[in-house]
């Protein structure tokens, strides 16, 4: 299990994409998507595939960490971590390293917390069907 973060780690740097799934070796997932359209993704289209499954993201924060809970990830991988998404990840008893862990994910602008971590801020962990039907209609999904 740890190869598969492993290699999706590698994938994750050295192509520089921003979201990479690996499960048994194999690499399920390759995303260059900014936000959390691609985490979106797993937790909903490649659900059962994403089952027991390893991933790497440039940015997991609250809302990214739920729906990889939702996914039933098993090892994670962030090169930034949310304070907010190690929590949600540890109760989940899900394996994770990171590169950096702040307080926070930022928006693109520097000026406070990212859309993402607004719409999942009042949400209790296992609110994860509710927070997906927020993501539905900001990603505006169908």
């Amino acid at each position: 299990m740890k190869n598969d973060l492993k290699k999706a780690i590698e994938i994750l740097e050295s192509e520089g994409r921003a979201l990479v799934l690996v499960k048994d070796g194999e690499v399920l997932m390759r995303d260059n998507r900014r936000g959390i359209g691609p985490m979106y993704d797993v937790a909903t289209k490649e659900r059962e595939a994403a089952l027991a499954s390893s991933l790497a993201d440039k940015v997991i924060g609250k809302a990214a960490a739920m729906l990889a809970v939702d996914a039933g990830i098993v090892n994670l991988y962030a090169a930034v971590l949310s304070e907010e998404a190690e929590r949600v990840l540890s109760e989940a008893d899900i394996y994770c390293e990171f590169g950096r862990k702040v307080p926070f994910i930022q928006n693109r602008g520097k000026t406070g917390k990212c859309p993402m971590e607004l719409l999942a801020g009042d949400l209790g962990h296992d609110e994860t069907e509710v927070l997906k039907e927020r993501l539905k209609e900001f990603l505006g999904k169908k």
